[in-house]
């Protein structure tokens, strides 16, 4: 049971950092269309942007397995 609610608090986490990255692109594309500066300007922020949910997509894979193999070994146990 505790390896579930570690699980289930990792994916709670990276959820939550995913919607402040989604955020952020909401804030940017906002600056790119009313800013005081042209939309090229703000390519930097985008890319990292892009960097950082690829790195959380990738962690939230990570967890998703590793939680699958949790639950198959559980099985294992109980049969």
């Amino acid at each position: 049971m505790v390896k579930v609610s570690k699980g289930l608090a990792d994916l709670d986490d990276i959820q939550f950092r995913m919607k402040c990255a989604i955020d952020l692109v909401d804030a940017v594309h906002e600056a790119m269309l009313n800013g005081s500066f042209t939309a090229e300007t703000y390519t930097d922020a985008l890319f990292g942007t892009r960097i950082y949910l690829n790195a959380l997509n990738d962690e939230l894979r990570l967890c998703i397995d590793e939680m699958l193999d949790d639950g198959k070994k559980e099985e294992r146990n109980l049969a």
